[in-house]
């Protein structure tokens, strides 16, 4: 019965982002940064990472995987997703009832509940149909030197009710009068941080979900969620590395989230030293995501996991990188 529900799960969120395939969302939503970090690990020969893009691409051969075909042509995007016109609550609910079927007894339900998943968080970076023929350009998702999820498309969901719930703190001015005091409030908006147990709140916390998964018996789960962790992070980045005096991203990792992404990053690492070539080729792909905000922290545990993993010659490649490439 679980089983069937989550299938019924999986084929109304490939209705709902307009998909065929995985690979449509998986390879064609990666940021330009994520596509450098990809053709990077395949051109280091590190570990399966030509397995590994050969199952997302469903390709014999893997060069150069970008979003262009064998003609140079921008290959065809999701045209849209109708995830983000959902309410708070209903997208809440989807992700509770996700987040209980990735622990269901059954391998086949784990599977689906992270394909489910990797459509869910990629379906929110898609914008929404138009809603009149007079705004069908904003169906235009790229053109040849734009990537998809770059622009302001995340940004404003992640701003809107949403997410983030309308939050504000209050300054209070006290200010004298004759016989009483007169107080005025302001609400300051600080971007991106939504309120406790609002959905946006609950996507940020769903990293423990990843832990138990990460350590699950099937490599073929754990495979499976590691695509779904590099949604999520494509996902939260404007967030996690939003201020809260600017609107504007720095890139950068906000200390207000440094507490869970080292929890996460201390759970992730240790498979790393994994004994499936595919497992390790994956959770490299995610530690170079985190790369991009969190240098420092990347830098930390694979200094600290040279000590103790079987082989040190990958933590050295991928520190390589991490150096290469810090701000």
């Amino acid at each position: 019965m679980r089983k069937a529900a989550i299938t019924s799960y999986l084929a109304l969120l490939a209705s709902a982002v307009s998909m065929y395939h995985l690979s449509e969302i998986v390879l064609n939503l990666r940021t330009n940064s994520e596509i450098n970090i990809d053709n990077w690990l395949l051109t280091n020969n590190i570990e399966s990472m030509h397995e590994i893009m050969q199952e997302l691409t469903n390709r014999e051969e893997v060069c150069d995987i970008n979003n262009t075909n064998s003609n140079n042509e921008i290959q065809s995007f999701p045209k849209y997703s109708n995830l983000p016109s959902l309410s708070g609550s209903l997208l809440s609910l989807m992700l509770a009832r996700l987040g209980s079927l990735l622990d269901d007894d059954l391998e086949g339900t784990r599977r689906l509940a992270c394909l489910c998943l990797t459509i869910f968080f990629n379906g929110l970076l898609i914008p929404s149909p138009p809603i009149s023929p007079a705004s069908s350009s904003s169906m235009e998702l790229s053109n040849g030197n734009q990537n998809h999820y770059e622009g302001n498309r995340v940004i404003d969901f992640l701003n809107s009710p949403t997410w983030i719930q309308p939050l504000t703190t209050t300054i209070t001015n006290t200010v004298s009068s004759s016989n009483h005091e007169l107080v005025k409030e302001h609400s300051v908006l600080l971007p991106y941080c939504p309120l406790a147990n609002s959905f946006g709140d609950q996507v940020y916390r769903f990293y423990g979900n990843f832990i138990k998964r990460l350590n699950d018996s099937k490599d073929q789960i754990r495979l499976l969620i590691c695509e779904t962790i590099n949604a999520w992070i494509r996902l939260l980045i404007p967030m996690l590395t939003s201020s809260t005096t600017t609107i504007k991203t720095s890139q950068q990792l906000n200390p207000v989230y440094t507490a869970v992404i080292e929890d996460f990053l201390n759970n992730l690492i240790i498979h790393l030293d994994d004994p499936n070539s595919r497992i390790r080729a994956s959770v490299s792909r995610v530690l170079l995501r985190i790369n991009q905000f969190a240098p420092d922290l990347v830098i930390k545990v694979l200094n600290k996991a040279k000590l103790c993993h079987h082989s040190s010659q990958l933590c050295d490649k991928l520190l390589e990188f991490c150096h290469s490439h810090s701000q």
